[in-house]
């Protein structure tokens, strides 16, 4: 073959290259994005750990206070409270005590003395049951409720602001505010225990809260 044959082959071939390289590249250009091979690595998911918020414990604001035991009426019968271990307990007589949060050691002084807010004075009486029917429960609340304070209708000076019906210990009990004092009249088998917050505006409300619901009774 020729020198200008050998070019011409050469041509057509180097032509025909160029076409079959576009036409692929068309080819190729108009498939749609699904038909597409996607190699690219795929991503690589780490689990996480859920972490579930456990319940808040509910903490006893009584926890290192003092514990006040007293009797009534029969052996083996006894109730209990607790108080701050910073107040100070005074010794009146015989079913009669006083826990305050001043210092004063006199009994008829801390239950006198005009208390400020800021102060709490606990006293506690004990009495068994002397004249009073027993029998009829519903009636038996409020007859001590009168005996303790002066009759409803507030002979003998007592004046009684508020009365309230409540659970103590799981009894049914009395809240009275009068003589300005917080009382809780509480009713027991044979015999009744008050239990006194004064000044009835003091502003240890959650002191007195903490005290009646750790009050403990083995009747």
């Amino acid at each position: 073959m020729s020198q200008k044959g050998n070019v011409i082959l050469v041509l057509l071939i180097a032509i025909t290259l160029i076409f079959a390289g576009f036409g692929a590249y068309q080819y190729f250009k108009s498939l749609k994005p699904h038909q597409q091979v996607n190699t690219s690595p795929l991503p690589i998911v780490t689990p996480t750990a859920t972490l579930l918020a456990s319940p808040s414990a509910t903490i006893d604001p009584t926890i290192g206070w003092k514990t006040y035991s007293g009797t009534y009426v029969s052996p083996g019968q006894s109730y209990s409270f607790k108080y701050p271990n910073t107040y100070y307990f005074v010794k009146e007589s015989r079913g009669s005590d006083t826990i305050t949060n001043t210092s004063q050691t006199d009994h008829k002084l801390v239950i006198n003395q005009k208390l400020a807010e800021d102060n709490l004075a606990i006293n506690t009486i004990e009495q068994i049951y002397t004249g009073v029917d027993t029998t009829d429960k519903s009636k038996l609340l409020q007859t001590l409720v009168s005996s303790s304070f002066g009759t409803w209708d507030k002979d003998y000076g007592y004046s009684i602001v508020a009365y309230d019906n409540v659970q103590v210990a799981g009894i049914n009990s009395a809240k009275v505010i009068a003589n300005n004092a917080i009382n809780y009249v509480i009713p027991l088998s044979n015999s009744y225990i008050s239990i006194s917050f004064m000044p009835a505006n003091t502003s240890k409300t959650d002191i007195i809260d903490a005290i009646i619901n750790s009050l403990k009774v083995s009747n």
